[in-house]
């Protein structure tokens, strides 16, 4: 099972991915997206286990996992770290739905977030909120990704209901 859904802000309840657009917000400024640069890790420890920063190459579109937060890797039952998405033995329609995302964040400059439930590769369900942020090189193309996934502060009864109200 497979479902996914692209939240607004104020429908994210996940204190964490909360905690994470305050920061993402705080780093910004005035530009439409921070630079890669102005990340600080030591400001968001309590977040990292649950973060991964990802970079974006184009033509054709691939990410590359730079960084795979400790819970993270626990979560998805593995360390991907300096792993290419492509390489990953995760489901194609997985894949395709991250590159889509990775796309449009591309496209919008903007952070994406949004609520998932999954039956993964180790047979248990995963439910998470979840948020992704772009962040840039040269301050006008997004060249990297930082998700935070909350798996700890939602059931999934709480997921498969909110799940069921989304069209």
């Amino acid at each position: 099972m497979q479902r996914l859904a692209t939240l607004s802000l104020a429908d994210i309840t996940s204190p964490d991915v909360l905690a994470f657009h305050q920061y993402w917000l705080s780093i910004r400024g005035d530009a439409a997206m921070p630079t890669k640069s102005a990340f600080d890790a030591t400001a968001i420890r309590h977040l990292l286990p649950y973060i991964t920063l990802e970079e974006l190459h184009n033509d054709p579109l691939r990410i590359f996992y730079r960084v795979v937060g400790s819970e993270q890797a626990q979560f998805s039952a593995g360390d991907y770290t300096g792993k290419w998405l492509h390489e990953l033995n995760w489901l194609p329609d997985l894949k395709q739905r991250l590159l889509d995302q990775y796309a449009e964040i591309q496209r919008t400059k903007a952070p994406m977030f949004g609520l998932s439930q999954f039956t993964w590769h180790d047979h248990l369900e995963k439910a998470f909120e979840w948020g992704l942020f772009p962040f840039s090189d040269n301050g006008t193309d997004v060249s990297h990704v930082v998700t935070i996934e909350d798996f700890r502060h939602i059931t999934r009864k709480e997921v498969g209901a909110r799940l069921q109200s989304i069209p």
